[in-house]
């Protein structure tokens, strides 16, 4: 999972370097930390190709904000964080960090979770080119 990790921490230090609007939580590396409460964000890899040429695969953005006090997802604030995460990744070209191509690829549904929040994933599909390391 050497690609895999790399991966998920160049798109943690991404998010969290970036300025999204009154996000006081942080990106994470697979999952939160106990205690953390409130909106966050938790960044896996699914299954890297690695190969000589080229590694591959794709990064799960998972964007956790609490419920509403009627137990229904907050929409707005998913799709506020959604779009600004999204934006990060240039639509015309992919982006170039860390010596991997960068490109948004999906997004989900807000589904709840079992810690008080709903969240979104953002896919995002990543390739090295293994022969410039």
């Amino acid at each position: 999972m050497k690609l895999g990790s790399k991966a998920v921490s160049s798109i943690v230090k991404l998010i969290n370097d970036a300025s999204l609007t009154d996000f006081e939580g942080r990106a994470y590396k697979y999952e939160k930390p106990k205690g953390v409460t409130g909106e966050y964000i938790a960044v896996n890899a699914l299954p890297f190709l690695n190969n000589d040429v080229v590694g591959e695969g794709t990064i799960n953005i998972n964007i956790h904000v609490p419920k509403l006090p009627n137990g229904l997802p907050d929409t707005l604030r998913l799709e506020t964080l959604s779009e600004e995460i999204i934006s990060l990744f240039p639509l015309d070209a992919p982006l170039y960090l860390d010596k991997a191509y960068w490109e948004y690829y999906c997004d989900s549904r807000p589904t709840e979770d079992n810690d008080n929040t709903y969240y979104v994933n953002l896919q995002v599909k990543v390739k090295y080119n293994n022969l410039i390391y």
